[in-house]
């Protein structure tokens, strides 16, 4: 994967509620990187302004259950979450299938569940809570949606390891992976840290950029006082013959070292 591509994902994953809720915003910010990276297809990028976009970092443990997310954030999560608690005795331990088809159908959603491995491999089961059978079970029925009817459900999930469960129940259904681990991941951070440093400064306005370093320049200039001051505290002394003055820096008539 190039590091440009690298990068939007990045940039995306930011900010997918500005792009999803302001189709021509992100238009005309796709338009504009297009020519910055003289990559023009980037411009051709469709944005989806028909979806929520709800993202959660799992390792704050902000909810117990998986399913909490959706129901605290999604606009029609407070409805959903009513109607799973009427159910009296036909409810069941997991949300339904058929009551996440019908709140992703109300309101198409982007869902973006950060460090999902870090939170799945925290669960446990009990001889009353079957905590992590059910998380299990859930993200199942979300993955399944989100193959089913990409069109109701985008589902974004990061893991670290690919061998571990959290990441083995998602990929049984062809997911699009993004490796970051792949045999070029070394080269592609490395073209990513030499974009962020040499080529995005684009964003920043140069006088922005002048404030931000004036203090260092100045600071650590060879001819700045407090340079010379530091030179001369940090020469040491050196031996002589009397009568002979010691050799000085032509620039700044400080002792040589």
């Amino acid at each position: 994967m190039d590091c440009w591509v690298v990068e939007m994902i990045v940039r995306i994953g930011a900010c997918p509620r500005c792009l999803c809720n302001d189709a021509d915003a992100g238009t005309s910010w796709l338009s504009e990187w297009a020519g910055h990276l003289k990559k023009p297809q980037i411009a051709n990028l469709k944005l989806r302004n028909d979806c929520v976009v709800l993202a959660e970092s799992l390792h704050l443990q902000r909810y117990k259950y998986l399913w909490d997310v959706l129901f605290h954030l999604h606009p029609k999560g407070q409805w959903d979450e009513a109607k799973s608690s009427g159910m009296g005795d036909k409810k069941t331990d997991v949300p339904s299938y058929d009551l996440m088809m019908e709140m992703f159908t109300d309101q198409p959603t982007i869902l973006i569940l950060d460090e999902f491995q870090t939170w799945y491999e925290g669960l446990s089961n009990s001889a009353k809570q079957k905590t992590k059978n059910w998380a299990f079970n859930f993200i199942q029925i979300l993955s399944e949606i989100a193959q089913k009817n990409p069109e109701l459900l985008v589902l974004v999930v990061s893991v670290r390891e690919g061998n571990s469960d959290a990441y083995q129940q998602v990929r049984r259904v062809n997911p699009v992976d993004v490796d970051f681990k792949c045999p070029y991941a070394k080269r592609h951070r490395q073209r990513l840290l030499h974009y962020r440093i040499f080529e995005n400064h684009l964003q920043v306005p140069k006088v922005d950029i002048a404030k931000a370093i004036e203090p260092h320049v100045t600071e650590f200039s060879f001819g700045s006082a407090k340079y010379r001051r530091r030179i001369r505290k940090s020469s040491p002394k050196t031996s002589r013959s009397p009568g002979r003055s010691p050799r000085t820096c032509s620039s700044c008539s400080t002792i040589r070292c």
